[in-house]
């Protein structure tokens, strides 16, 4: 026998109380009287002093004790029988990966798991420390080493599933990096594989679930804009021992807009689909496995969210020539710089944008902006910003042009450089513009910042600031690979972008456990797509934690306490009424 919560034990302490009142001598009064026979007759009537009242009042007594005494030891959770388990300190960690959810003769593997690590955790000891932990996108502690598991059973039963991907290898890294040090500590994990090689040794152990099927699912999907038309290439997956034939339907914001398939898939093969579909506005597309029978049916969806092809609207502001119209010469004539508008337009035919706005008419409602050889008045209060060697001061202050040739010798690592390599780049005339304290540099020349980004203060736009000439005069940057990439970089950056959410993942503060699409302004869509979730080809061997646990005497204490006070109340009862 032992206790899973033995701090309760004080509550015996209360015992005292009914002992107390037992053994207190009961006052008495001297009274006068005048006869003697009645008080004889009244103490032959009494029953106090005699042998059976005294019998009585011990059993009302033992009976209030043994009442305390099981309500306490109900409390303080006795239990009978012995746990496997003879490390003094246990960590349980519980598989909630994807491939968990796999359904097994009407049961998930994650309900198998969770009851199992449960039960182990509740039937350890209350002189056991344990620590619970969560295996999903990383490790997730869920209670720290404390005594006895009662309270991690309860955080266990209470979990919900997860329909991301997990590391298990990972996640007994950073359990070793927590609790390993201690070699008292032992690891009992609950998964649906044979544990990776991990720090722990001998000290793992692993409760495997059962074998699932075959199992047909969605590993991969990308989108894209072409103007009104969206481009969707999804890579289905046959993990099974037979070829299969799937069809499927593509949907957008829940209406059913395209058949897919059917497709043929051989054994361990997957296929690459192409589905497009015209739609301008805002686009929850579903892309939906349909009459399948397999083991998983979690990843036989998958979602992605388009924002509007008005959202992808580009302005760009070019500056103003010298020379006049004309027609009408109070209007200048802006120069455009066959450069940067071939970028615009090959960005443009790839589908990253949108509309291109040339001017400031009708630019505010473009998503970016692009000023070329001058600067905005004023940051916008959201969107993006690229301005291109500006030649006179705006919102950013310009100072003049270098006077002498320089050479860019240094890049950040930045995102917005990715595959962009601007080292050894010779520019005359950079623009002297000082960096401002909320940006970043991203490219020197010489010490002196010639590419930076950032966001203003007070504004959510995201400004990228390029000091070197745009112009093969001044460098050969607009001839350079990185200039457009670099451009592609920055309005990916600045556009909203189709988005593929999945579980764990957090989206404008949102996160999800599960697949699917969550309510929102706007809604988003949170898919698997992990080939090594879907691939539920699992070993045959099944190496099975401690099966045997404690026994709760919690409920029979509370019955037998319930039926003594039904006794005790009874004598009572007849002693105030006899």
């Amino acid at each position: 026998m032992t206790f899973q919560d033995p701090s309760l034990l004080w509550f015996l302490l209360l015992l005292i109380v009914p002992l107390v009142l037992y053994l207190l001598p009961m006052p008495r009064r001297r009274i006068v009287a005048s006869a003697l026979y009645l008080w004889e007759r009244f103490l032959a009537s009494e029953r106090f002093g005699r042998t059976s009242e005294r019998l009585r009042r011990a059993l009302g007594f033992a009976l209030l004790a043994a009442i305390l005494l099981c309500l306490t030891l109900a409390a303080a959770e006795l239990t009978v029988g012995s746990s496997e388990v003879r490390a003094p300190k246990v960590v349980v960690l519980l598989d909630s990966s994807a491939s968990m959810n796999a359904v097994v003769n009407g049961t998930s593997n994650f309900q198998r798991a969770n009851d199992a690590a449960a039960t182990l955790a509740a039937g350890l000891g209350g002189g056991t420390q344990v620590a619970v932990a969560e295996s999903a996108q990383g490790l997730k502690v869920l209670s720290g080493m404390s005594s006895g598991g009662r309270e991690g059973a309860r955080l266990l039963r209470g979990l919900a599933r997860f329909d991301g991907p997990a590391d298990m290898a990972l996640a007994l890294q950073r359990a070793f990096e927590l609790w390993g040090s201690d070699d008292q500590v032992e690891l009992y994990a609950f998964c649906d594989a044979p544990l990776p090689a991990s720090p722990w040794g001998g000290r793992a152990h692993a409760w495997v679930a059962p074998r699932a099927g075959d199992n047909v699912g969605i590993t991969e999907l990308t989108s894209r804009r072409r103007g009104a038309d969206i481009e969707l290439n999804a890579t289905i997956a046959n993990y099974g021992t037979a070829s299969r034939q799937v069809s499927g339907a593509l949907f957008v914001n829940g209406a059913w807009r395209k058949a897919i398939g059917p497709l043929t898939i051989p054994a361990g093969a997957s296929v690459r689909q192409a589905v497009q579909v015209n739609e301008p506005a805002y686009a929850e597309v579903e892309i939906r496995l349909e009459d399948l029978k397999d083991a998983l049916p979690t990843d036989d969806s998958a979602w992605v969210v388009v924002p509007a092809l008005d959202l992808l609207r580009v302005a760009v502001i070019w500056p103003e020539a010298a020379a006049t119209r004309p027609t009408t010469p109070s209007t200048p004539v802006a120069r455009r710089n066959d450069y940067v508008w071939a970028v615009l337009s090959a960005l443009k035919q790839e589908g990253l944008i949108g509309e291109i706005i040339e001017g400031e008419n009708g630019s505010e409602n473009a998503a970016a902006r692009i000023y070329v050889n001058h600067s905005p008045t004023a940051w916008p209060a959201s969107g993006g910003v690229i301005i291109l060697h500006p030649l006179r001061s705006g919102a950013l202050s310009v100072k003049g042009l270098h006077p002498e040739a320089v050479t860019v010798d240094q890049q950040a690592a930045d995102p917005l450089l990715a595959d962009v390599d601007l080292r050894g780049l010779q520019a005359q005339g950079i623009v002297l513009a000082e960096m401002p304290a909320w940006a970043r540099p991203l490219a020197w020349a010489e010490a002196m910042p010639v590419i930076w980004a950032g966001t203003p203060p007070q504004s959510k736009a995201n400004v990228l600031f390029v000091g070197l000439p745009v112009l093969p005069a001044g460098s050969r940057l607009p001839l350079v690979t990185g200039f457009p990439v670099l451009m592609h970089n920055a309005l990916a950056s600045m556009l909203p972008m189709p988005q593929i959410a999945r579980p764990g993942e957090q989206v404008d503060g949102l996160t999800s456990r599960r697949a699917g699409m969550v309510s929102g302004k706007p809604a988003r869509a949170f898919s698997t797509l992990s080939a090594a979730e879907s691939d539920l080809r699992r070993p045959d061997g099944i190496e099975s934690a401690p099966s045997r646990s404690r026994r709760s005497l919690a409920g029979t204490l509370v019955m037998i306490s319930l039926a003594l006070l039904c006794v005790e109340w009874g004598l009572f009862h007849k002693r105030l009424t006899e």
